[in-house]
């Protein structure tokens, strides 16, 4: 009776862990990046049924950075198809964003879990807060330099309850003073 009931609470509790598995959306820059440029682009990875949200955003689901002064639509500029039920958008502002201001991450007409998924924890406030960002640079328009090209470094294997997810990891050599974004393509060279 008492593995019964460890394994119920066990249940129970998941669904609230904040795990990347099931109805959930993804984004980047995370919480932990919360500084942006005024024209920062943004990724969403939808997960499992979030997938049908990430290719119809700006169709069914409006996307929306509101501040406390300015509301801002996110243009979707890509949409990749990727393995094991994810899919990826990436989304930048339709204008420049305002210096000093904070912005929310807003969608229109999302499911609860999805809802759920964009929030953090706030341990001063002790509670949950929806994602946002601050906007400390004027526009970055000034395109990266390289010392080298991305080199393949390695694989890593990360375990959660309801699967796995797998990074390919790559070195590189930039100059740049803000977050750069790179489009990798993984092949499977035994089946091409």
């Amino acid at each position: 009776m008492k593995y019964i009931f460890t394994i119920l609470s066990f249940i129970l509790l998941s669904n609230n862990l904040p795990y990347p598995c099931g109805d959930e959306i993804l984004v980047w820059p995370s919480y932990r990046n919360m500084d942006i440029c005024a024209n920062s682009k943004f990724i969403l990875n939808g997960i499992s049924s979030s997938q049908s949200t990430i290719r119809s955003l700006n169709i069914d689901h409006p996307i929306y950075l509101i501040s406390q002064n300015h509301k801002v639509r996110l243009e979707v500029e890509e949409i990749h198809e990727g393995m094991n039920d994810k899919t990826q958008a990436l989304l930048k502002p339709s204008e420049d964003l305002r210096v000093g201001e904070s912005y929310n991450l807003h969608i229109e007409n999302i499911k609860e879990r999805e809802l759920k998924s964009l929030t953090r924890w706030d341990s001063k406030k002790r509670m949950f807060v929806p994602m946002s960002w601050t906007v400390s640079k004027e526009k970055d328009t000034i395109p990266p330099l390289w010392d080298h090209k991305p080199r393949f470094k390695e694989n890593k294997i990360h375990h959660y309850y309801a699967g796995m997810e797998v990074w390919s990891i790559f070195e590189f050599g930039v100059v740049d003073h803000t977050p750069i974004i790179i489009l990798t393509e993984l092949h499977n060279n035994t089946t091409n």
